[in-house]
């Protein structure tokens, strides 16, 4: 009996300190979701309407006059803070908001002439009256409002001023928009308040609501570092709560996205004649316009080629080298021309079949050539590359695009890391001969299975296959081109996995080649994360292969 009795009053006991930490946990979680319900404030204490506006300014509306009868419309210099990134050109962030001391807001619609212009109109389609608070916001990224823009002004308007801009007490900001994985480390903010007190950091995803608390670590001049190796893919939504004059109070909100990168490369499939200097010229034009480097395909026929003279082929290895030194990169490309053959020891296939005439060589696959006679020919070619000073050959891809299996083990056992022959099939020249390829636009690199190129099931090669899956500018137009990139990305969205979209041009016909280049480039531009408008970034190969070597370290 004296047993059941102390068993029953344990149980009591672990019953009531049970209830006592479900309580305290209750208590808890209200508090911290309390803590991301605190209020904005500005400086002159009264509560920003919405936290998802980075700034304000304060309609000077106090002396309306009542029996005026007249329009009234807002007039301010828009473009000035479009050029310094704190609102959109096109005005969508824009937004007319009617408040008072406590929570009670309304957002006004309006009419806007003229944004990003020193007097853009914005015209209110409620009256305004004298003794209300009216703020024009702006300065939410993400903010899509789809205004009713005008082309003219119909009537006469009486035009309010504004005061100058606020912002929130405790401001924070973030110098980029688009992070990316495996690119970017940390994400900085900035607070013009660094010396908040119980400062903590917290972070939402855009669609939720749902902030938990981030760790970060706090650097001088008002700077927070926040580590994004854990983060997944998406856009965020981030604030900062803090302690200021006593009263917790909430900082606006700053917009994150966070996305794979996406690779764009551009490679020169030098073919062994001689380019035109205003061919080169023009490619060192587009590179610096767009800051895209280039990745040469060099053919060390240029060296052996009769047609050239010495003086130029000196000008040629030296040209290149310069654009090394800028920043380009170097691979090998190779056509079956005749006198690389004889040069190399191999017997020329004069009778073997061509997609032209067959003269040269130039137009005879890579794939009339066995393994043995293919690995000569590339061991010729690295000779004669390290004898101009090039070394440290990374890449090849074959004239024409024509490897076959045979092919590919040649250029593994030769040394290469990597192969870039792989296209979607092109019937070619006046005889349409097709590469053995069955790759689309869209498959990125692969390791070839030993028998089969196609397919990346094992067993597999030690030799990566890099596709030009955004296909050549002399075959392709610019908007089949642009089509091959955003079959890859589109525009303006997070990619969820890493990209790689390679691009083909010529020097020795490169007049061709630019028109469609300063459009397909001018086009992906839009997307650049340097210019911090999206997840892409203009690469050489070889850059491209570190990126995926530390990658696969940090796994």
């Amino acid at each position: 009996m004296t047993k059941n009795k102390t068993l029953k009053t344990k149980n009591l006991l672990f019953a009531f300190l049970g209830l006592i930490l479900f309580l305290f946990s209750i208590n808890h979680i209200s508090a911290t979701q309390a803590q991301l319900k605190i209020p904005t404030y500005s400086k002159n204490s009264i509560t920003w309407a919405d936290e998802s506006f980075s700034f304000r300014r304060r309609v000077k509306n106090e002396n309306l006059d009542v029996a005026d009868k007249t329009a009234v419309a807002i007039s301010f210099d828009h473009s000035s803070t479009v050029l310094v990134g704190k609102s959109k050109p096109d005005g969508e962030d824009l937004v007319l908001i009617e408040q008072t001391q406590d929570t009670n807001h309304e957002e006004i619609p309006v009419l806007i002439y003229r944004p990003n212009e020193t007097n853009t109109t914005i015209i209110p389609t409620k009256k305004l009256e004298k003794d209300k608070i009216y703020y024009l916001y702006y300065g939410n990224s993400t903010k899509n409002n789809k205004t009713n823009l005008i082309t003219k002004l119909t009537e006469k308007y009486n035009y309010l001023e504004l005061e100058d801009e606020e912002t929130p007490f405790l401001s924070i900001k973030s110098y980029k928009r688009w992070y990316l994985k495996g690119i970017t480390k940390e994400l900085i903010i900035q607070s013009e308040n660094f010396e908040v007190k119980d400062s903590a950091l917290y972070i939402s995803k855009l669609a939720s609501n749902e902030f938990s608390n981030i760790p970060f670590e706090t650097k001088s001049g008002g700077l927070f570092s926040v580590k994004l190796d854990e983060f997944q893919v998406d856009e965020y939504k981030i604030k900062l709560i803090g302690n200021i004059n006593s009263k917790k109070t909430s900082s606006n909100l700053i917009f994150v996205k966070i996305s794979e990168p996406v690779f764009v490369s551009w490679t020169i499939d030098w073919e062994g004649i001689n380019p035109e200097q205003k061919f080169l010229n023009s490619m060192e034009i587009i590179s610096e316009k767009f800051k895209i480097p280039m990745t040469h395909f060099w053919n060390p026929r240029i060296l052996i080629n009769l047609k050239i003279p010495n003086e130029r082929k000196s000008f040629l290895v030296n040209w290149v080298k310069s654009r090394l030194n800028k920043g380009d990169d170097i691979a090998m490309h190779l056509h079956m021309h005749h006198d690389i053959l004889e040069e190399a020891g191999v017997k020329p296939k004069y009778d073997a079949k061509s997609w032209d005439d067959g003269l040269s060589g130039y137009d005879i696959p890579s794939t009339e050539y066995g393994f043995d006679e293919y690995l000569k020919i590339l061991k010729w070619g690295l000779e004669k590359m390290k004898s101009a000073g090039f070394v440290n050959i990374q890449g090849f891809r074959a004239g024409g695009w024509f490897v076959d299996t045979e092919n590919l083990k040649a250029i593994e056992k030769a040394g290469f890391i990597y192969d870039s022959s792989a296209r979607v099939p092109l019937p070619l020249g006046r005889n349409k001969l097709v590469q053995p390829w069955t790759v689309s636009n869209t498959t990125q690199p692969y390791y070839p299975n030993k028998e089969n190129q196609n397919s990346d099931e094992s067993p597999n090669m030690n030799l990566l296959e890099i596709p030009n899956n955004g296909a050549d500018s002399y075959w392709s137009t610019s908007e089949e081109l642009y089509a091959n990139f955003i079959a890859n990305y589109t525009p303006g969205s997070l990619s969820y996995e890493s990209k790689l979209v390679t691009f083909l041009s010529h020097p020795e016909w490169f007049d061709i080649d630019q028109p469609k280049l300063n459009d397909l480039f001018g086009k992906i531009k839009l997307f650049s994360n340097e210019l911090d408008r999206g997840p892409v970034i203009f690469t050489t190969l070889s850059s491209w292969l570190d990126y995926k070597k530390l990658s696969r370290q940090n796994k």
